[in-house]
């Protein structure tokens, strides 16, 4: 599984099913040189998978969380799809899907090592 081909399309598909009016080309680029720019242990990339074919679909609803608090933060009368097609936008997207990744692995990790240490 080519893990960075994965996330992108996972990220794609949940942009375009919640925000349809939003242009995720240029967000997908920034993504995908961000992701670039991780560097994941093959730990974390098994992790990754894991995350991947849960059929929760976690790190959508994990993305999707966190970017609607982003939303909810800004005040004032804002469109959403602006908001979040600016230049400031698109890297708090880009930075908000990473964020949610990591705290994933994060939390995937420690039920491993809790379910393997501490069940008895």
């Amino acid at each position: 599984m080519d893990i960075e081909i994965s996330l992108l399309e996972v990220f794609e598909k949940t942009l375009n099913k919640h925000y349809p009016g939003l242009q995720t080309n240029q967000i997908t680029i920034l993504l995908r040189e961000n992701l670039r720019g991780k560097k994941f242990d093959r730990q974390d990339e098994i992790l990754i998978e894991i995350i991947l074919k849960d059929k929760a679909n976690p790190l959508e609803e994990s993305f999707l969380e966190n970017l609607g608090d982003y939303i909810n933060e800004i005040e004032g009368d804002v469109d959403r799809i602006d908001l979040l097609g600016s230049k400031e936008g698109q890297n708090k997207v880009s930075e908000i899907y990473i964020s949610s990744l990591e705290r994933l692995i994060n939390y995937y990790y420690n039920l491993l090592f809790n379910s393997q240490f501490f069940t008895g």
